[in-house]
C-alpha cells in the first residue's frame, strides 16, 4: 500500500455494499423473503438474472445468448472479474480458475476471481472505487445446508445472498457491467454447465 501510495484502511467502497446489505437483511426481515425475480435466461440447471441495461433491452431467452450480450458489454482496456458467492472448496477454487482463465485466452484481457465477501475487502475496493472499466460476472447459489445465525432474524445463506445483492446493487449504481448466473443446489455441476456455456457464447 505504501508503494503504491494506497491507504489500504480507506475502503469508502466496500462500506458502499455493507449498507446495501444491511438494507437488504432489513428488508428480508419486513418482507420474510427477497425480492422475486424473473431471469433473463435460465437452461442446464443456471438462471440468469441482469442490470438495468441487461433488463431493459431485448433477451435472447437462452443462457449463450444472454452470455454473449453480457460479453459484449466489456470495455475494451478493461478487466473481467468472476465474483462467486458460494461455499469454497478446492474443486470450486479450480473450476473458478478455469473459467477465469477461458475468459482471459479468449478476449486477452486482464481477469480477477474471488470468493465472496472475502473479495470485497481486496479487489472490490478496485472494482467500485477504480476506474470504469471494470465487467463482472457474479456467482450464487442454493443453500441445501443452511444454519440459523444467532440472535439474527435471518439463516447465514440469506446473508451471503445479501452481500451478494448488496455488491451487485453497488456495482449498478456505478454504471458497471453486472451479470448474476444463479448456479441452483449443485454448485458444481452449475460451474461445469457456466464453463461449457461460457465456451460456446466465446465461440471456441
Amino acid at each position: 500500500g505504501i508503494l503504491l501510495d494506497v491507504n489500504p484502511f480507506d475502503e469508502p467502497n466496500v462500506t458502499e455494499s455493507k449498507e446495501n446489505t444491511k438494507r437488504v437483511l432489513e428488508e428480508l426481515h419486513r418482507h420474510g423473503h427477497f425480492p422475486v425475480e424473473e431471469p433473463l435466461a435460465s437452461g442446464d440447471g443456471l438462471a440468469l438474472y441482469g442490470d438495468a441495461p441487461l433488463r431493459l433491452s431485448a433477451a435472447t431467452g437462452t443462457v449463450v445468448g444472454e452470455l454473449r450480450r453480457h460479453l459484449d458489454r466489456s470495455h475494451p482496456g478493461g478487466y473481467l472479474a468472476v465474483c462467486a458467492f458460494v461455499a469454497p472448496t478446492a474443486a470450486r477454487a479450480d473450476a473458478i480458475d478455469r473459467i477465469r482463465l477461458r475468459l482471459r485466452d479468449a478476449t486477452g484481457r486482464a481477469t480477477t476471481g474471488g470468493f465472496g465477501p472475502r473479495f470485497l475487502h481486496s479487489t472490490g475496493q478496485l472494482h467500485k472505487g477504480g476506474p470504469a472499466i471494470g465487467w463482472f460476472l457474479q456467482l450464487t447459489s442454493d443453500h441445501p445446508t443452511d444454519l440459523e445465525v444467532p440472535g439474527k432474524p435471518y439463516t447465514f445463506g440469506q446473508l451471503i445472498d445479501a452481500q451478494a445483492r448488496g455488491d451487485f446493487e453497488a456495482l449498478e449504481s456505478h454504471e458497471l457491467p453486472v451479470l448474476r448466473v444463479h448456479l441452483g443446489a449443485d454448485v458444481d455441476a452449475g460451474l461445469v454447465a457456466l464453463d461449457a456455456a461460457l465456451t460456446e457464447a466465446l465461440g471456441q
